[in-house]
């Protein structure tokens, strides 16, 4: 073997053992970072364990909170605005059981929960300690893990602690039900009326909630149901019979903002499926331009349908907020929309037409371009007021309000 030979070989084997050492140290590296994560998934195991019950004699809620961790406690009183400072657990543990049994309390906080979560929990009081069919567990766990008026055992059984059942049946037994259901439908009405109008008298919103026949109420009574809704819950504020978007409250009075309404129609009241629509999906899902929409975005643009509908609602918070399709193709940028294609890019910009022109909108009480323009509102030149600021005439969106005050004049 020559000298050069020699060198180069040497200078081979040099270069294998630095890839070498480097590779081990990527493996330890890894290795580092599985044993970090399996760590942390002990902990989070082991933290779920602690919140089951051993077999005690103390059924009560307090008998159940007191296996929860400390931070559970201390973060769930914050939740409540309970002050957690200076007290130990089995005082924290008190103060909170105290809180959640008080009948007005459980009324408030059972709203949050669903019909279908409170039918297993009445379901789990009938049979008493059980283990409960995987439906029924799943709904269940949202008991246990957000307020535990659910308790777990080791031996994966579910009970509802006495004290909790006491105060349950107490309140159902005042037609607490019937009372859930109705605040649970407007609810979604009160989600909806954002999504379309922002603001409008409150017997537009009775009218959205007469669309569930089966929940009828007058006027009056719809007033004191919506003063039942939890402030958190509610996204909305009522002031001298008028109902305004919180998020709107503090940039322009009502009657401003009526007066920017297109004149000469009445508003647009949904159908009960498109108030359960907006609800659930936070747009009109249905709507076959929001269903083109998605279509094209899960099969042109391989999105999973999650992200799908999360563009369809980017692209409909786009249309409410500013209503103008070059403002709508910038946002969609800022979404990390790629288009594959100049041909897919016009496809889109074709589909956005439509989404445009068949998205609800607040300045039109309501109602889409579509509708306006079938009954002849024709040309169709804009879809937010024109007004006159510093001796210029402009269009008012949604997003300038929310950027300048206009409880003044313009």
């Amino acid at each position: 073997m020559t000298e050069d030979n020699m060198e180069q070989l040497t200078a081979r084997l040099k270069r294998t053992e630095s890839n070498l050492e480097q590779l081990q140290a990527e493996c330890r590296q890894l290795r580092n970072h599985v044993e970090l994560a399996e760590k942390a998934l002990g902990e989070a195991l082991a933290g779920a364990g602690e919140r089951k019950t051993e077999e005690i004699d103390d059924d009560t809620l307090e008998g159940n909170l007191i296996a929860y961790t400390e931070d559970w406690l201390e973060e769930t009183m914050e939740d409540f605005h309970l002050s957690s400072e200076g007290k130990k657990k089995e005082e924290r543990v008190h103060e909170l059981a105290g809180y959640l049994l008080m009948p007005a309390n459980m009324r408030e906080e059972l709203f949050w929960y669903s019909e279908e979560e409170l039918d297993a929990l009445e379901r789990l009081l009938e049979i008493g300690r059980s283990d409960p069919i995987a439906e029924d567990k799943e709904n269940l766990d949202e008991f246990w893990n957000d307020i535990g008026y659910v308790t777990v055992y080791t031996d994966e059984t579910y009970q509802v602690p006495s004290d909790v059942a006491q105060v349950y049946n107490y309140i159902r037994n005042t037609g607490y039900r019937n009372l859930h259901r109705q605040i649970l439908w407007l609810r979604d009405c009160l989600e909806t009326f954002v999504r379309i109008y922002v603001a409008a008298p409150a017997k537009i919103l009775h009218r959205m909630f007469r669309r569930e026949t089966e929940l009828r109420l007058g006027f009056k009574e719809f007033l004191k149901l919506l003063d039942e809704v939890p402030e958190d819950m509610n996204p909305c504020q009522i002031i001298d019979g008028n109902v305004i978007s919180k998020e709107y409250v503090s940039v322009c009075s009502f009657e401003r903002f009526e007066s920017l309404l297109f004149d000469g129609i009445e508003y647009y009241i949904p159908t009960k499926e498109e108030i359960q629509e907006y609800a659930k999906n936070g747009y009109p899902f249905r709507q076959r331009a929001y269903q083109e929409l998605w279509s094209f975005a899960n099969t042109d643009l391989k999105h999973s349908a999650k992200s799908a509908s999360k563009l369809c609602a980017t692209m409909w918070q786009a249309v409410f907020d500013t209503g103008f399709l070059q403002d709508i193709r910038h946002i969609s940028q800022d979404s990390m929309v790629n288009f594959p294609s100049e041909e897919l890019a016009e496809k889109f910009s074709d589909i956005m037409k439509r989404v445009n022109a068949n998205t609800r909108m607040p300045f039109l009480k309501g109602h889409t371009q579509s509708e306006m323009t079938g009954m002849g509102f024709l040309p169709m030149t804009g879809i937010y007021p024109v007004v006159t600021r510093n001796g210029r005439k402009v269009s008012v969106t949604l997003m300038d309000m929310r950027e300048y005050h206009m409880a003044k004049p313009l």
